[in-house]
């Protein structure tokens, strides 16, 4: 069970409300308690490997931005049960329960900060999925529940631009070599914007204060993780293909 020494003891915090990284895989959880309400400074949350069956008590998580529910027992999503997660822009729910591919629609309120979702995940090992991302429409809904924002980046380790420029191409079965880049990503930028670098050491701001560097410790390390599951997707995606490189 989720209580307040159990997460002291894991942040090596006494007060609860200045935790803002919590890590609890494969303890068993069999929910998310109500002792989450408290932790308004979240930033990121690791429950996977647990048992728990329903997603909620997220609601005071607003500065939170990365939610790692992988490998639960979550069979469904609720109306509203992400709707103030404003800061989140990583969620992994792959290796759940799922079944009804309209949950994907619960997610829309993501839509502006979201840019990495994880329902499936394939590598050398197997695929840890739900039973909803083998409904045809599954990649469509995902995009259609994302309209209110600039769109994810990362669907499932996949590019989600990478996807988009072949399917221009003819859906990857012309060699990527051949391909002609997108204007989008090869237009030079504009001189007018360029920042010139203080030269004067001493005009550069005081140095970060701890929690400033340990924030951005995690970020670096949290990006290193979405580029390893993205490697080993690739990986996976070039063994299968007949694509000669």
């Amino acid at each position: 069970m989720l209580t307040k020494d159990l997460i002291k003891h894991q942040s090596g915090e006494y007060d609860i409300e200045v935790v803002q990284y919590l890590k609890l895989p494969g303890i068993a959880l069999p929910s998310i308690t109500t002792i989450m309400l408290s932790m308004t400074n979240l930033l990121e949350l690791d429950l996977s490997h647990n048992e728990i069956k329903k997603v909620d008590n997220l609601t005071s998580l607003t500065n939170l931005r990365r939610l790692d529910l992988s490998s639960n027992l979550i069979s469904s999503l609720s109306e509203g049960w992400c709707s103030n997660l404003r800061s989140l822009s990583f969620l992994s729910l792959h290796g759940n329960q799922i079944t009804d591919v309209d949950d994907v629609y619960t997610l829309t309120p993501l839509s502006p900060t979201l840019r990495s979702l994880y329902l499936r995940l394939s590598d050398d090992t197997g695929e840890s999925s739900n039973p909803c991302c083998s409904h045809p429409a599954y990649g469509n809904k995902v995009t259609s529940a994302m309209i209110d924002g600039p769109g994810l980046v990362i669907l499932d380790g996949e590019s989600c631009e990478l996807n988009g420029e072949i399917e221009k191409f003819g859906g990857g079965g012309k060699d990527v070599f051949d391909m002609e880049p997108s204007k989008e990503f090869t237009k030079d930028l504009p001189i007018e914007n360029w920042v010139e670098a203080p030269s004067d050491e001493n005009s550069l701001d005081p140095p970060f204060e701890t929690s400033s560097i340990k924030c951005a410790v995690s970020d670096l390390h949290s990006s290193i993780q979405e580029i390893e599951l993205d490697l080993r997707r690739a990986k996976s995606v070039l063994k299968n293909s007949s694509i000669g490189i």
